[in-house]
């Protein structure tokens, strides 16, 4: 994989002005979200790997800022031939409404979006089988949960979007000390890069590109 250089920030303006050639390069068979269509094709931009795997993204009420999965019917078919299915929030219990999708800036949008189509690029490389195992080990095994999401963290680093996935984890950790009995900002570094560990890893990718 073409490791590709850390963007600070995404400015809506400036990368709408990029939506036709994006869309016409990056939307085959993509069935984009309303309203944030742009957001998901500047991170598929990153992904040369997805440019043809269908994908939909849905809004759906979900206690996630988003999640990805394929989609049932398609899991039989060969992993490049399945369906995948990003889920963004449309509605999340108050002390999460912070990290509701809509809530978040354009960059750290982008951030999650990117995050997940780390996994998509993941599962394009697993069975049928191998992702019935993946499923059930990321259900009842929290180390290989964590080994999952921090590949995952580190795959959208190394495409490029280091900066959008620290501004969510900086949230996070902001959001853990306003909310101490909100279980999923006090867990989540138990399973994700924390922001100091996202610097790390950008730095370190930014001293490769350099050599």
């Amino acid at each position: 994989m073409r490791k590709l250089e850390s963007v600070r920030e995404y400015i809506h303006e400036n990368e709408k002005q990029r939506h036709p050639q994006l869309k016409k390069e990056f939307g085959k068979k993509k069935k984009l979200p309303r309203g944030y269509g742009l957001h998901a094709l500047v991170a598929l931009s990153h992904y040369p790997e997805l440019k043809d795997i269908s994908i939909e993204f849905v809004f759906m009420e979900t206690d996630a800022t988003a999640y990805c999965r394929p989609v049932f019917s398609t899991l039989l078919e060969s992993a490049k031939e399945r369906t995948y299915r990003v889920a963004i929030s449309k509605k999340i219990r108050k002390d999460k409404e912070p990290v509701r999708f809509h809530n978040l800036s354009f960059s750290a949008q982008i951030g999650v979006i990117a995050h997940e189509l780390g996994h998509v690029a993941n599962f394009i490389e697993k069975s049928a089988f191998e992702m019935a195992e993946l499923g059930i080990k990321y259900l009842s095994d929290n180390n290989f949960k964590r080994s999952l999401e921090i590949g995952t963290d580190l795959k959208a680093i190394q495409h490029g979007f280091g900066y959008q996935i620290l501004e969510y984890a900086v949230l996070i950790e902001e959001m853990k000390k306003k909310y101490p009995d909100e279980p999923y900002y006090q867990s989540y570094f138990s399973f994700y890069m924390t922001p100091k560990e996202i610097m790390a890893a950008i730095n370190e990718l930014e001293g490769e590109l350099e050599t």
